[in-house]
């Protein structure tokens, strides 16, 4: 099954595991909440990984490199890092990559783009069902780049667009809920 065909099962799936609540709304959960379905629960982990891609920017590295559990890619010990997530119907290229390579030159900063676009560009009910998958899993990076670089939670600012604020803030309570301290700061736009 190629990648493009496991979304789009994805994206079925959270539609079909949708509920009517008792005013006529639709719920939609993220796979990556439902509880009894491993399988799904794994694939869910699996395209969210596949689907979410981070790059980051700093003063040695205006091209960006990518960013993940394992590798911090240029990422400057002792810096500040901010996190910019766009929104629904967005992509992390042009404007976010112009923006996050004027914080690494000007300001010095780690700079990190999250691209979640190919998840992004759908009915807004089900991008919006994913940004809790989206944002534990920027947890889980961030995580990551704190005990691999002594970073300081305090010195890391989540910028979120749109849907990007709800990521941003999936990923702060997620940070919390693995690391035991706060993020710096989480601003939604």
């Amino acid at each position: 099954m190629v990648m493009s065909d496991k979304i789009s099962d994805f994206l079925k799936y959270i539609s079909a595991t949708s509920e009517q609540n008792e005013v006529g709304h639709t719920n939609y959960q993220c796979v990556c909440q439902i509880g009894g379905n491993l399988k799904q629960a794994e694939d869910a982990r699996l395209i969210t990984e596949i689907c979410v891609k981070l790059t980051i920017y700093t003063k040695t590295s205006l091209d960006g490199e990518p960013i993940d559990f394992n590798q911090v890619g240029s990422f400057q010990r002792g810096k500040k890092v901010v996190v910019l997530i766009h929104g629904w119907a967005s992509t992390g290229h042009d404007q976010y990559v112009r923006i996050a390579r004027t914080f690494a030159h000007k300001m010095d900063m780690n700079a990190i783009v999250v691209s979640w676009h190919r998840l992004a560009y759908n009915c807004y009910f089900l991008a919006a069902s994913a940004t809790n998958c989206i944002g534990k899993y920027i947890a889980k990076v961030l995580v990551g780049v704190v005990y691999m670089t002594g970073t300081n939670p305090d010195d890391i600012h989540l910028i979120g667009h749109s849907l990007g604020g709800h990521v941003a803030g999936c990923c702060g309570l997620e940070f919390y809920k693995l690391y035991r301290k706060k993020l710096g700061r989480i601003t939604g736009i």
